[in-house]
């Protein structure tokens, strides 16, 4: 079966000032089809409401929805898929959710690309700036760098840039779009 993977995709939390659930509602109302949630391991009763509630929300709009890193809560919302990093077993994590469900994987390097590409991932997250430096500044050259070695040996998965991205340098990312 193959799955849409949308080249726009919304992370909640980006404002501390409203909930998840608002931020949610504002991005599919204005058009947006795909959220990824990102929760705490074990969520209190506050978190678990929004997360009904951002759950609804995507189903109304017919926005995906991808929960990051918790493949519990993913089944138990029935979320459309979801999130890894690099080091979960992508095909236990296939044999869990089933084939129908969409998996993505966060990438840093080049060699996270390959191996991920190699295994039954639906598409990945790049992120070359590991651990809180993704929050400083994005770096198109690391970007650049990846995805000339993604051409260069034929990789076709596709591949989402994200790292403190804004829209001044929406620009540098599309200029470096790579297909296979």
């Amino acid at each position: 079966m193959k799955k849409t993977i949308s080249r726009l995709q919304f992370t909640n939390y980006q404002d501390p000032n409203k909930t998840m659930s608002q931020q949610i509602l504002e991005f599919c109302a204005g058009g947006g089809d795909w959220v990824q949630i990102q929760t705490k391991a074990t969520a209190d009763d506050h978190e678990w409401t929004e997360i009904r509630k951002s759950s609804s929300l995507c189903q109304q709009h017919g926005a995906t929805l991808i929960i990051d890193n918790n493949i519990h809560l993913a089944l138990k919302i029935d979320a459309d898929g979801v999130l890894l990093n690099t080091s979960t077993n992508i095909a236990e994590t296939r044999k869990t959710i089933g084939s129908h469900k969409i998996i993505g994987c966060i990438a840093h390097t080049y060699e996270d690309v390959a191996k991920i590409a190699a295994q039954d991932a639906d598409y990945i997250i790049l992120d070359p700036l590991e651990g809180e430096k993704t929050k400083q500044t994005l770096n198109p050259q690391a970007y650049s760098t990846i995805l000339q070695a993604c051409a260069k040996h034929k990789l076709s998965i596709p591949t989402i840039a994200v790292g403190h991205i804004t829209k001044e340098d929406f620009p540098t990312l599309f200029s470096m779009v790579y297909t296979a």
